[in-house]
Order: C-alpha cells, then sequence, then structure tokens
C-alpha cells in the first residue's frame, strides 16, 4: 500500500516554503488554519508523532486541490490499513 502521510507531509513542506517565500511572515499556524486543522494536530503529524486519519487526509486533500477519484482513492487506503 502506498504511504500517502509522506506524499502529504512532502507536499505540505513544499506548499509552506512557497507561501513562506511570498510572505515572510507566514507560518505553520496560518497553513492550519489554512487547512482547517489545528497548528498542534498539524505540527504532530509533520514531525510523525501522528497518523494520517481520513479527516486529516480529507482536509489536507481539499486543501491542495484533489479530485474526487483521488480522495476516495487515498480515504479507502488510509481506511483498509
Amino acid at each position: 500500500m502506498k504511504d500517502y502521510g509522506s506524499e502529504f507531509r512532502q507536499l505540505l513542506i513544499v506548499k509552506m516554503k512557497i507561501s513562506k517565500e511570498k510572505n515572510s511572515l507566514y507560518s505553520q499556524r496560518a497553513l492550519a488554519r489554512d487547512i482547517g486543522v489545528s497548528s498542534s494536530g498539524l505540527l504532530a503529524f509533520l514531525h510523525r508523532k501522528r497518523r494520517l486519519t481520513p479527516l486529516l487526509a480529507y482536509r489536507i486533500g481539499m486543501y491542495l486541490g484533489l479530485n474526487e477519484h483521488q480522495m476516495y482513492k487515498i480515504l479507502v487506503s488510509i481506511i483498509v490499513k
């Protein structure tokens, strides 16, 4: 099975760097707000202290602009794990 947690971590780190280049005051707290999750929960996920839950995957997927088919595939793989 594919490890979507690692992929989402990498994508979020890249998005954070891009946002920080545009606005030096952009923070992980702002990223969490934009995604719709708590900052502590997002930091725990980014630091591998929290696994990727279906709700977190859904919110990150929506933030990244994934389509319904992509989201379905990811959510099924997380739930089946």
